[in-house]
């Protein structure tokens, strides 16, 4: 930035300096640590914001906007950040180049697609808004029982068969394959024909 003075008396005379103006920015991202869970359990994020200008930046802030269907659980790195209502304030200064995150856990009451969203700023900068998905699954299972032998003869073999996911067949057990279990209960003393039937084969 230049000057120029002088008067009736004298010659002009120039002289300048030099101002340096820097530009304040910053990124915030948040990223879905359990992108897929059972209705029941919690879900996690992982939220980060980086000074990505030519400052420091003091005042970083970042606002949770809690969509319907989670609810706010608790959250990491209480050294760092302390929370007021929604808003979780960063306790130090940014330096440029620098980041800084933590984690936050909502637990999950309904089954359903849910957009997580988040404002950060600063004393220096504009808000930023990011945000990130959950997909929150609620378990289900259908059980098919078909007789095979629809019409038997006393002591006859009687003979289902139960489908969860994948058909088998069974005969009056409690049948466990991982998760999965059947618990059949029997008429008044077709047990006992049952076991005997087992026994002569």
């Amino acid at each position: 930035n230049c000057v120029v003075a002088g008067s009736n008396e004298t010659e002009n005379k120039t002289t300048n300096n030099t101002t340096t103006v820097k530009k304040p920015n910053m990124e915030v991202t948040k990223k879905s640590l359990t992108p897929s869970v059972k209705v029941g359990e919690q879900t996690l994020f992982l939220i980060t914001v980086r000074n990505t200008g030519e400052i420091d930046l003091g005042n970083v802030f970042v606002e949770e906007q809690i969509p319907d269907g989670l609810t706010y659980a608790d959250y990491t790195d209480k050294t760092q950040w302390r929370k007021v209502g929604n808003i979780f304030y960063y306790n130090n200064i940014l330096k440029v180049g620098e980041s800084a995150n933590f984690t936050i856990a909502f637990n999950t009451h309904v089954n359903g697609t849910f957009v997580n969203c988040v404002v950060a700023g600063s004393n220096e900068t504009e808000n930023k808004t990011t945000n990130n998905t959950t997909i929150v699954k609620k378990p289900n299972m259908d059980v098919k029982k078909i007789s095979e032998t629809q019409h038997v003869y006393v002591g006859d073999k009687a003979i289902w068969e139960t489908g969860i996911y994948e058909q088998f067949k069974h005969s009056y057990y409690v049948y466990t394959d991982s998760d999965m279990e059947i618990d059949e209960s029997c008429p008044k003393n077709f047990m006992e024909h049952f076991v005997k039937i087992l026994q002569n084969n």
